[in-house]
């Protein structure tokens, strides 16, 4: 990557912004930020966001490493909702720390089988895997250009969307094949905000292995790059990353 291209992938992202600290004293800093604007209001509309900072709270890393609770975050929120008002971004900011404790819950109930090929689904067929598939997609080498921008930002910066998590997991398992297990397992090794709960749930119910009843969840690649990538912006960002 060029210097020029380095700079505006860094830009992209938040770690590289001195901001984004670790510990409790720069999660407080970034929560209070973060409520004292107008994102939360905008949260709904801009979540599925792919390039910058301001697209989603990133409240995740801090949450995941224990220097944020989700009740101080709450807390945020609430008082947020009482000085600002109430719609459906910041229900929605308060669904997505409800979300995150339905996955621990889920743990609390089912343990270890969680971890099994099938997961909770003991009518669903037996995993296959692609070795060679799976290497090209850690490797951001599949061949699609929306999956290996997303592949290439998570293994130069140790995170991703939670619109692109969803859309690279679908791909692993539903167009290359592969066993969703490793998928996670690649997550676990690169997220910055890993939290095995979360990602562990969110990759079941890709899978349909989890407890939804309508099965798993494949995106369409193709359409989700038109939907959330229209100018080819991110797919531009990352395509120069090696």
């Amino acid at each position: 990557m060029r210097v020029g291209e380095r700079a505006r992938a860094h830009a992209s992202f938040p770690w590289w912004q001195p901001d984004f600290a670790g510990g409790e004293r720069a999660a407080l800093a970034h929560l209070a930020s973060y409520f004292a604007g107008d994102r939360a209001q905008r949260y709904k509309a801009t979540r599925n966001g792919l390039c910058g900072i301001d697209f989603s709270s990133k409240f995740a890393p801090w949450l995941a490493q224990g220097a944020l609770s989700a009740r101080v975050a709450f807390a945020a929120l609430r008082r947020h909702e009482a000085a600002r008002g109430t719609n459906e971004s910041t229900y929605w900011l308060w669904f997505e720390l409800l979300w995150r404790d339905y996955f621990r819950f889920l743990h609390l109930q089912h343990g270890r089988r969680l971890y099994r090929a099938c997961g909770l689904n003991e009518a669903a067929p037996a995993s296959g895997h692609d070795p060679e598939a799976f290497e090209r997609w850690c490797a951001g080498r599949t061949g699609h250009a929306f999956i290996d921008a997303a592949m290439r930002e998570l293994a130069a910066t140790g995170w991703l969307s939670n619109r692109m998590r969803q859309v690279v997991a679908s791909y692993l398992i539903h167009d290359l094949g592969c066993d969703w297990r490793a998928g996670a397992a690649w997550f676990e090794a690169q997220l910055v905000d890993y939290d095995v709960y979360s990602n562990h749930g969110n990759w079941l119910y890709i899978a349909g292995r989890g407890t939804d009843p309508r099965g798993g969840r494949r995106f369409d690649p193709d359409r989700q790059a038109a939907i959330h990538d229209p100018d080819g912006a991110y797919q531009a960002l990352w395509a120069c990353v090696d």
